[in-house]
């Protein structure tokens, strides 16, 4: 391995002058009226074609491997029909055969000779993408190619050149920390470990001199390229699908800190097109990343959430899985095997993906790429839930991935501007309140709020709205900058902490769901909107204003609307990357105390809230292990009555003289014998009999130590138990008694009290 990378670090280097001095044939640049284009059989290159076809008006001479020409356009026919799903074109698209990597691109003369002649521009898309194999082995599909169709491009008369190129370039050991488009790469060949990277970058070393020779050449180096965002088309070939798939056949991944840096071929290939249709003057460099890149583990948290459970594990025993994968066992891996495996010296015993975690990469700068492709009206498509449903279900339909375990079917949902109407016009007071225009605005929510979102099939989770309103006939018109959030109830938000938690395996998920109502995330739906309203001057200061919030008619979300305290009000420093200054810090500090004080002195308060922990605790059996998770009708918003277990209901013994005295109780009514039972740890006990009529008074002892927990959301003094049943606790710390559980008659409803 050692000699291999220095045979090739040597022979890239000595690439670097293959260009030489090149000359550029004079003649005026004309507009695009014929194309020729390389790699349209493959993920990328047919997408372009398909563009091309679409937004142009041109005609499109594609190279494609083959036997003979018949060859060649029955390949290209078959990978047009099965991305597009439409008639290939004839009359609009040429096919020469070719390949690239013969000498000359295995043209004929005749052929090299009309491509210099009749064709206004290039658009390289071919290359030969594989992670694994060495820089001698890609040297002439990724390296020779190149420099064919810039003799081509220059011969004759100028002809633009749009070259895809890789992010990968950007990545080396001693690259510096930021890396712009103006950056020379071929200064750190040395320092890639990665030959298909070594390769790109020698490439672009040979357009370079082209560029200065007076060639127009448009280089865009593309980050990895992802499947379709309208159709969820993938390349079952790159390793983000390869990764999916191991994932969900296998239940593991690796727990790595990894921003998947892609974009939708869609989007990389609207880029191309749109170079192509108006080609910049001289040498041009492009960025195209995602601005908003999505991590790894949510990838794998939404794996678990749509239903595949799929574990992430520590990255070297996750490698001790890949060293021992096989067609069988994983074929997805098995290919990529030299490409996790292999530990160059020049990254000190690291592996290659390594290279790419954030706390070893290098920035990418994007910005001046960003602000043309914005000109240009190209914007990146979301990487969200739905959008990796429609990739994996893309894969699955192909056989290459498990089917997809949940798919949520769209709902009704209530439309944002009714809901933000009615909002307002309970704020304003304003029956008469008429919107005059409302404008959705990008958020960037959290992955909950998302996974939430995709769960339901709904529009759920934050979204930023720009609201016109007048509050009644002849008043001013308004405006308002809110942010609406949709909940669901808690048995959603269950199941996808769940989901969530059993990324980290199922243990932990099952004591997730377990132990959720012991968490704070429950009723959130409620909380939210009262914490809002505490009258605090030193909170409100700090806070946005509530307008609002409600239960929807339609679809039951829960909607809650905020006063949108917009980022731009925050100075440059409050950016990413920028160090904050020392008073800044301070100021930041204690507005954080003042906020946690105001919280701290409603400790009292908050505790008898219905979210409270003791008002969720979960009654289980832990005999035989059931768990009844339904709360009281009087201690939270969810109803539904409780269940007892076949355990507790046959197990009957009375209650001794040893047993009066509990360490922690509940007492409750059982709904299938209305008797009542005091659990303990290990055993249910329960009086035999029948119970007391209504005002009968039997005494039931119970000397208990209960933890305050118990004591503000559900001691029987401050509220009743239902008709049937009822779950009792007494108490504060350290208080030992012994009390007389009576049967009492409440506004013609039974219930316990302490009297």
């Amino acid at each position: 391995m050692t000699d291999q990378f220095a045979y090739d670090a040597d022979l890239a280097a000595a690439d670097l002058s293959l260009a030489g001095t090149p000359r550029v044939a004079a003649g005026a640049i004309h507009a695009p009226r014929r194309i020729f284009l390389t790699g349209a059989t493959g993920f990328l290159g047919v997408a372009v074609l398909a563009g091309l076809l679409a937004r142009t008006g041109a005609k499109v001479l594609c190279l494609v491997r083959g036997a003979d020409a018949d060859e060649a356009r029955v390949r290209l026919k078959q990978a047009f029909r099965a991305a597009t799903g439409r008639r290939f074109p004839a009359d609009r698209v040429e096919v020469v055969c070719g390949d690239l990597g013969l000498p000359r691109l295995g043209l004929t003369q005749t052929d090299a000779d009309r491509i210099a002649r009749e064709t206004d521009l290039a658009v390289h898309c071919g290359a030969e993408v594989n992670w694994s194999r060495s820089y001698a082995e890609l040297r002439a599909a990724n390296v020779l190619s190149v420099l064919e169709i810039a003799r081509l491009c220059s011969d004759i008369r100028p002809k633009p050149l749009v070259f895809v190129s890789t992010l990968a370039v950007c990545y080396a050991h001693d690259a510096p920390g930021i890396v712009n488009e103006d950056a020379d790469m071929s200064r750190h060949l040395a320092g890639m470990p990665l030959a298909y990277a070594r390769a790109k970058c020698v490439a672009e070393h040979i357009l370079g001199a082209f560029g200065r020779a007076g060639l127009p050449v448009m280089i865009v180096r593309s980050g990895l390229i992802v499947g379709d965002s309208r159709s969820g088309r993938s390349n079952r070939e790159d390793i983000v699908s390869r990764l999916l798939c191991s994932a969900a056949w296998t239940g593991i991944a690796p727990d790595v800190d990894w921003q998947v840096d892609a974009c939708p071929v869609d989007f990389v290939a609207g880029v191309l097109v749109e170079l192509a249709r108006r080609p910049g003057p001289g040498m041009q460099t492009l960025h195209v990343n995602h601005p908003a890149p999505r991590h790894w583990r949510e990838v794998v948290a939404w794996l678990n959430v749509a239903g595949y459970r799929s574990s992430l594990v520590p990255y070297d025993r996750w490698l001790d899985h890949v060293r021992r994968a096989t067609w069988a066992t994983d074929a997805s891996l098995r290919p990529l095997q030299p490409f996790f495996l292999a530990r160059p010296r020049i990254l000190g015993g690291r592996t290659l993906p390594e290279l790419y975690f954030e706390a070893n990469r290098e920035r990418i700068d994007a910005t001046r790429s960003r602000a043309l492709l914005a000109q240009r009206g190209l914007r990146v498509p979301t990487i969200d839930g739905a959008y990796l449903a429609r990739c994996v279900g893309a894969l699955a339909a192909a056989g290459h991935f498990p089917a997809l375990p949940c798919s949520p079917a769209r709902r009704p949902l209530a439309a944002a501007e009714a809901t933000v109407a009615a909002l307002l016009c309970e704020h304003f007071c304003e029956r008469g309140l008429k919107l005059i225009g409302i404008q959705r605005r990008v958020v960037e929510g959290g992955i909950l709020s998302e996974l939430l979102g995709w769960r339901l099939g709904q529009d759920a989770g934050v979204a930023k709205f720009e609201v016109a309103f007048r509050r009644r006939r002849g008043a001013p018109d308004e405006t308002l900058h809110l942010i609406l959030k949709r909940k669901p109830g808690d048995e959603l938000v269950l199941a996808i902490g769940e989901a969530l938690a059993g990324t980290c395996g199922t243990t932990l998920g099952k004591l997730f769901r377990d132990g959720a109502y012991g968490l704070g995330l429950l009723q959130a739906h409620k909380r939210e909107p009262l914490l809002y309203r505490i009258d605090e001057p030193g909170l409100r200061t700090h806070m946005p204003r509530l307008y609002g919030s409600m239960r929807e008619s339609k679809g039951g979300l829960f909607a809650l609307a905020i006063e949108c305290l917009d980022s731009a009000a925050f100075p440059t420093w409050a950016e990413a990357g920028r160090p904050w200054p020392g008073e800044t810090i301070r100021t930041v500090v204690e507005t954080a105390a003042q906020i946690h004080s105001v919280f701290l002195a409603q400790t009292h308060l908050l505790k008898q809230k219905l979210w409270h922990r003791a008002a969720h605790c979960p009654r289980k059996c832990f005999r035989c292990g059931a768990v009844s998770r339904t709360t009281p009708r009087n201690f939270s918003v969810t109803g539904g009555a409780s269940r007892a277990c076949r355990c507790s209901v046959a197990q009957q013994k009375p209650l001794g003289s040893g047993e009066a005295c509990l360490p922690r109780c509940r007492v409750r009514w059982f709904t299938t014998t209305s008797t009542p039972a005091i659990w303990r740890s290990g055993r249910t006990l329960r009086r035999p009999g029948r119970a007391p009529s209504t005002g009968s008074s039997p005494p039931f002892a119970c000397r208990s130590t209960i933890s305050p927990s118990c004591c503000a959301s559900s001691c029987p003094r401050r509220r009743s138990a239902p008709p049937s049943w009822s779950i009792l606790s007494c108490s504060a710390r350290g208080w030992s008694c012994t009390r007389a559980l009576r049967w009492s008659a409440s506004s013609g409803t039974r219930g316990l009290r302490c009297p």
